[in-house]
């Protein structure tokens, strides 16, 4: 049974930072700049310099491919307890976090691995 994975975005803003929290996250910030952000289980952080605004990336699995959809909701419930837990975890605050998830099954395949006959 093949199971439905997705990338899910949780974006938000940074709130109410101290002058503490910003020397933490700006002596981190080469770490999670939004270049070397890469879509993992566990989340991936990142974060403008001007600890304005920041971005976690997941990859989720959901349910099987032949069961219902639930349109990734419950991937993105999932996205967004993990962030909340990880930036409580890092001491700040935040606002205003919103999600946006891609279901990779419903991708269409690329025309040339379509033609050597392997799956993206």
């Amino acid at each position: 049974m093949t199971q439905r994975t997705y990338r899910v975005f949780v974006r938000g803003f940074f709130d109410g930072l101290g002058e503490e929290q910003r020397a933490v996250l700006l002596a981190d910030a080469p770490r999670h700049d939004f270049i070397h952000a890469a879509f993992t289980r566990e989340g991936t952080l990142a974060y403008d310099p001007g600890l304005r605004q920041f971005t976690f990336r997941f990859e989720v699995d959901g349910g099987p491919l032949d069961g219902p959809d639930d349109g990734g909701a419950a991937a993105a419930e999932s996205a967004r307890a993990k962030a909340v837990a990880m930036l409580e975890g890092l001491g700040v605050g935040h606002r205003g976090l919103r999600t946006r998830t891609e279901d990779l099954s419903a991708r269409p395949v690329p025309s040339r691995l379509r033609q050597r006959g392997t799956s993206a």
